[in-house]
């Protein structure tokens, strides 16, 4: 009995660390883990696909910190989070890795995500939080709804998106985006 629960344990533990990725967070000194899950993608109303991957929730914290210290350097509002936007953002984040683009998958606008979208900026492979708004400063259209002075609220969402290597190993590809509100 207690070699067959053993056994068990065992076989847990083995699936559990199979489905999750230790991920490097903004501090070089530690290292957070993130389990992977599978989000479905709505192609059309009987079509879907799925994608596996996991939110870094901390690395989300960093852009909305970093964004607002950008406006404020810019002389403008610091933006607050708004819970419909932060969804929006979620759910953008995991299409972009499917499909990069401002068109969700179905085909529809990236807005009806949330009616309360304004904006979105979207970014995919840079592997840090500064690195992703370096990128976003760097294009015009970006850039331009970062200083929007006509919004008051952001989601912000990082999904890490796992991609099986040819040698069957695993890594992952980084999609932020920021989904801009009145």
């Amino acid at each position: 009995m207690k070699k067959t629960i053993r056994n068990i344990l065992v076989l847990a533990i083995l699936v559990i660390s199979t489905f999750t990725a230790t991920v490097p967070s903004f501090a070089a000194t530690k290292k957070t883990t993130y389990k992977d899950c599978e989000y479905t993608i709505h192609i059309t109303n009987t079509k879907t696909v799925k994608v596996t991957g996991h939110f870094d929730t901390e690395m989300g914290t960093q852009l909305v910190t970093l964004l607002n210290k950008y406006r404020k350097a810019n002389g403008l509002n610091t933006l607050k989070v708004k819970t419909s936007l932060y969804k929006a953002a979620l759910i953008r984040a995991y299409e972009v890795s499917y499909k990069f683009d401002h068109y969700r998958p179905s085909g529809k606008s990236c807005f009806t995500a949330s009616s309360a979208m304004y904006a979105e900026n979207i970014s995919s492979g840079y592997k840090t939080a500064s690195k992703i708004m370096s990128g976003w400063k760097a294009s015009a259209g970006h850039n331009a709804n970062m200083l929007r002075s006509n919004v008051n609220y952001i989601g912000i969402a990082v999904f890490c998106r796992r991609i099986t290597t040819s040698s069957g190993k695993y890594t992952y590809i980084t999609y932020a985006v920021q989904c801009f509100g009145k």
